[in-house]
């Protein structure tokens, strides 16, 4: 049996998967803003994000089986190139609904989450499991801290379309980079098996699931949860523009800090206040101060409507 990948394969792994959510990260802030260069209203634009987020709902599945099959190094590389080829489109679509289409493409192209973690599981004896997938939670937790960021300064809204087509043009140059870092880098884990032992049901995972009631729960409080921060996520730039005066500059800086937070808290506070607590308790607090998050930039704005500098800091407590 061939001997799998050294350690040293979870860092280049780690680097692959920052390089390629920074490309993500960097057209958060930017899209709702780009489609007003599309002469697109809010509704569309927001279907811009919908469509990224059911790409990679349908594709993840697809992705960890096939990895299953014929390895998890060509499904990386596959995906993170049509991530690419998706930025890249999506520079120069020439209307919305085109440019709708590409972030589905995109999304599609985006759902190697579960094949990463795959990665990860074939390279780590299960006492270090754990620990070393909080490797993929960390550079994706970069990721998003760094991605708004280059991507609020790197737009330049005075250029017009092209002004917001040089981010895109640098998250499809890391996306190809990250491409490059796989192909060259990065071994493959998994020793090929015949498909018919690790064919399963496609839905039998979603069936278990359902099926246990505490799994049940917890999925249909994380789907709650996943859809305000998605509807905060495409209505934030909008919001911020008509009340303040916002560029995606603002809103990538904003969304930096978010990320700041979210990484400090889950690195340094999740894990041991759920071991004090209980973590369903963590978890009600949690979606509780994310709610009040929300509110309280509606109460801000209108009790002190030209303070928004407290925006950023509303947002990283919620």
């Amino acid at each position: 049996m061939p001997q799998p990948p050294s350690r040293s394969a979870l860092f280049v792994l780690f680097g692959v998967v920052f390089i390629n959510l920074v490309g993500f990260g960097i057209v958060i802030p930017l899209l709702p803003f780009y489609g007003q260069t599309l002469d697109a209203p809010p509704w569309q634009v927001a279907l811009m994000f919908s469509a990224y987020s059911l790409g990679q709902f349908v594709a993840e599945p697809f992705w960890g089986r096939l990895s299953d099959r014929i390895g998890r190094k060509p499904v990386l590389l596959i995906t993170i190139l049509a991530n690419a080829v998706g930025y890249l489109a999506l520079a120069f679509v020439p209307n919305i609904w085109l440019a709708i289409a590409v972030r589905l493409f995109t999304g599609l192209g985006a759902g190697n989450v579960s094949t990463a973690q795959g990665y990860v599981a074939d390279v780590t004896p299960p006492e270090l499991r754990a620990g070393r997938m909080g490797l993929i939670g960390a550079a994706f937790g970069l990721g998003f801290i760094f991605g708004p960021a280059i991507g609020g300064l790197l737009t330049r809204p005075d250029l017009g379309t092209l002004g917001y087509q040089l981010p895109i043009f640098t998250a499809a140059g890391l996306c190809l980079l990250a491409a490059l870092g796989v192909a060259v880098l990065l071994k493959e884990s998994r020793v090929r098996a015949d498909p018919a032992a690790i064919r399963v049901p496609f839905l039998s995972g979603v069936n278990d699931a359902v099926a246990n009631p505490v799994v049940s729960r917890v999925l249909l409080v994380t789907l709650i949860y996943m859809a305000g921060f998605s509807g905060m996520e495409s209505t934030f730039g909008f919001w911020t523009e008509a009340r303040y005066g916002w560029t995606a500059r603002e809103v990538g800086l904003c969304f930096m800090a978010v990320g700041v937070v979210s990484v400090l808290c889950q690195g340094l506070l999740a894990g041991r206040l759920a071991r004090r607590f209980g973590e369903s308790r963590v978890l009600a607090v949690g979606c509780l101060i994310f709610g009040t998050g929300l509110a309280g930039q509606v109460v801000a704005a209108r009790l002190l409507p030209d303070a928004d500098w407290l925006v950023p800091i509303i947002m990283a407590a919620g």
